[in-house]
């Protein structure tokens, strides 16, 4: 295992994030991380 890297908390990321339930939060958390203008903001996932 990589030192450093827990992966329970990869396990959660995952699973908040990665479901179709939650995709607006995952977009919204991918904006912020990328501090998008608001004209090149990422508005839908496949």
């Amino acid at each position: 295992m990589i030192s450093g890297i827990d992966p329970r908390g990869d396990f959660a990321f995952k699973k908040v994030f990665g479901s179709e339930s939650s995709k607006e939060l995952t977009i919204s958390l991918v904006n912020a991380v990328l501090q998008t203008l608001p004209d090149q903001r990422i508005v839908g996932l496949e």
